[in-house]
């Protein structure tokens, strides 16, 4: 279900950013485990500042199914 292109804005310094996800992926795990690419922050380390202790993931902002570029055979 997850499958496409996830958009997401960083916690810390408010950037966009977009992953790619399989079948296998869920947007939820890697709003919490991938780092920023443009500030490097990994949102669950624990050496957070007290000032972002309460939001815990990059925010989910945007969602692109992937299309199916293989052919439908019966």
């Amino acid at each position: 279900m997850d499958k496409g292109t996830w958009t997401f804005r960083c916690r810390k310094c408010a950037s966009a950013f977009e992953l790619q996800l399989t079948e296998q992926d869920r947007a939820g795990d890697l709003a919490k485990e991938r780092r920023c690419p443009n500030c490097g922050l990994v949102p669950n380390e624990p050496a957070d500042s007290e000032s972002m202790r309460g939001e815990r993931w990059h925010r989910v902002i945007g969602y692109r199914l992937e299309k199916n570029t293989r052919p439908f055979i019966i």
